[in-house]
């Protein structure tokens, strides 16, 4: 029983549905902050594009490695690239649909900026090279693209930000770069075998270290503040909580063998948001 739930959760994983997932908790996250009702078709959207941007990104990959070592995952898209492509094409076309019919004209001004932040990432990711001089610049992009995502839309409609949100917004964007690093801490070597850019590669796993350090401080000071001057308690237990989760990591990566591992607990650490489902 235990090796099939672990065989199931290996393809979730392969097929980026535990991200999906997250995202769709920080979603429900994003909607609480603002209170405010979103249309139903936002819960449509948001996982499916997500979808789409990370098979795009791992299929893409999976090509450009195809004649050097791949990891497992790399093999899977590789393997299966043809009915991968003609899933992003019925999932591009879903939110095609998704975007004229359903989307209101005030939505269609933010699909067209978050298509355009999509658009930025993927320029970058596939053309930054290890001599980039901006060392940061992809793994920033990725916490902002995925931030803007889950939080933009409720910002959209919402049309105001209370200093309190700006910290809320600011602490997952910082949460979401530390979980960027680790992954690059992690996935040095393979990245390393595949020639694939990341800062670990670029400037080595001592100053990738460093950086993360420094922006799980940022995180722990905003989960400070939210406590001390606005009094928001549970959310600021709940950003310490997801922090403490990629310091522990950081701190005992020997205790955290199997990469795979990591990986799991990086992604499922996003699931927590939607505990605020429980907040009255």
């Amino acid at each position: 029983m235990i090796k099939k739930l672990q065989y199931f959760y290996y393809y979730i994983r392969l097929l980026s549905i535990d991200i999906v997932l997250g995202v769709l908790a920080g979603g429900i996250y994003a909607v609480k902050i603002f209170n405010i009702s979103v249309p139903l078709v936002f819960w449509l959207l948001l996982p499916a594009t997500v979808w789409f941007i990370y098979i795009a990104d791992h299929l893409t990959d999976g090509l450009k490695a195809a004649f050097k070592p791949v990891s497992a995952k790399y093999r899977f898209y590789l393997v299966h690239a043809k009915t991968f492509l003609y899933t992003l094409l019925f999932i591009f076309l879903f939110n095609i649909v998704l975007f004229i019919v359903y989307l209101g004209h005030y939505l269609r001004i933010f699909g067209v900026v978050a298509a355009f932040l999509v658009l930025i990432y993927f320029a970058v990711h596939n053309l930054s090279g290890k001599n980039n001089r901006y060392f940061m610049q992809k793994e920033i992009l990725i916490a902002l693209v995925y931030t803007f995502g889950i939080f933009g839309a409720p910002l959209w409609i919402s049309g105001k930000i209370e200093p309190w949100q700006v910290l809320i917004l600011t602490g997952y964007m910082a949460m979401a770069l530390a979980n960027v690093l680790i992954c690059s801490l992690y996935d040095v070597e393979a990245d390393k075998a595949m020639n694939q850019s990341s800062m670990a590669t670029r400037k080595g796993t001592r100053l990738t270290r460093l950086a993360i350090a420094l922006v799980l401080i940022c995180s722990y000071i905003i989960s400070f503040l939210m406590a001390a001057i606005f009094h928001y308690y549970f959310y600021a237990i709940l950003h310490f909580s997801i922090s403490s989760i990629f310091l522990l990591l950081l701190l005992i990566p020997s205790k955290v063998p199997d990469n795979e591992l990591y990986g799991i607990i990086t992604d499922a650490a996003f699931f927590l948001p939607a505990l605020v489902l429980l907040k009255i």
